[in-house]
């Protein structure tokens, strides 16, 4: 039902705390204090999700889960989890029910696994990635959420996100990225609520 999504989303507010690292100016979409309220086997009550919906619920509570371990001050610890966040993002992108009828969806994801295939992607490879990502969900917005006023804006916080990662900074603008990646997930969690109702 509608109202436990919400009722997930509103808990995931009082974890902004505990993600600061990540993000301060809002709360995530899905944190760590919501997990036990959402699982795999929650997902399949939360509204009335179709066999397609469930692919795309499950990858994003991996998503959710793995990002919510990303701390910016980890260096090559970051690094890794950095490269899979956005290779799930990938894997999100081919589940989306939306798939099937936008192929920018799943081309953006094969581009995004090219971009990450070496074992420590540059900071602008990553940035690419993203943006790669961050264009396809507005193109998901615009065509399979126009009707859902919270999808363009949440999708193009993400792509502004990814704008403002600076690849050319020394040490690695990690943080910026990691505040990317907290910024997909709030368009993709939104996406999926919708996809339930």
């Amino acid at each position: 039902m509608l109202s436990q999504v919400r009722a997930i989303l509103a808990a995931a507010g009082a974890t902004v705390l505990s993600l600061g690292c990540a993000e301060n100016a809002e709360p995530p979409a899905i944190g760590p204090a919501v997990y036990p309220a959402m699982n795999a086997a929650a997902l399949a009550t939360v509204g009335s999700p179709g066999v397609q919906d469930l692919p795309f619920g499950e990858a994003l509570l991996t998503y959710s889960r793995n990002l919510s371990t990303l701390h910016a001050d980890q260096r090559e610890q970051t690094d890794a989890g950095i490269r899979d966040q956005v290779l799930w993002l990938a894997v999100i992108l081919e589940r989306m029910p939306a798939a099937a009828t936008q192929p920018v969806l799943r081309s953006a994801a094969g581009h995004i696994r090219a971009m990450m295939e070496p074992e420590t992607p540059t900071v602008e490879a990553t940035k690419r990635a993203l943006a790669l990502a961050a264009d396809a969900l507005l193109v998901a917005a615009r065509r399979g959420y126009s009707m859902e006023p919270d999808v363009a804006p949440l999708a193009r916080a993400f792509a502004g996100a990814v704008s403002a990662i600076d690849s050319a900074r020394s040490p690695p603008d990690r943080a910026a990225v990691v505040a990317a990646l907290v910024r997909a997930e709030r368009v993709l969690a939104v996406m999926y609520a919708m996809n339930v109702r």
